[in-house]
């Protein structure tokens, strides 16, 4: 053991002292040695036991392949939604570039609601 008090105690001489202070305080008859035995024994094998059967838990590869696979609808569903998004986008195509920019058709955009009216009102009149 170490001399000094204010010198803390190594681990190892923290518990060699523990155990002759408790070795030398408590003394345990043959009776209660023997079922402490039995009963260190009879859990050393309960949990042998435990290790040696099925766990009835899902296996240790089953939590990240189910992560695995979630991430991998996500991403199919996202992928699904942009694709379905641009391909109704407002946005014109180079085939209608020449038809938005032409001036003589401009009339008609600047008449486009009366045109939404009219087929409103009347219907499709052929």
């Amino acid at each position: 053991m170490s001399d000094s008090k204010n010198t803390p105690l190594t681990d190892e001489e923290l518990l060699n002292a523990a155990k002759s202070t408790l070795d030398d305080k408590f003394t345990l008859d043959d009776d209660v040695r023997r079922r402490l035995q039995q009963a260190r024994r009879a859990a050393v094998r309960t949990a042998a036991e435990a290790l040696d059967k099925p766990s009835k838990t899902a296996p240790g590869w089953l939590i990240p392949a189910g992560g695995i696979a979630a991430l991998t609808l996500v991403i199919a569903v996202s992928f699904y939604q942009i694709q379905t998004n641009q391909e109704s986008s407002p946005i014109a195509s180079v085939e209608d570039m020449p038809l938005l920019t032409a001036p003589e058709d401009l009339e008609l955009y600047e008449e486009l609601d009366f045109y939404q009216w009219l087929a409103e009102e009347h219907g499709d009149v052929g």
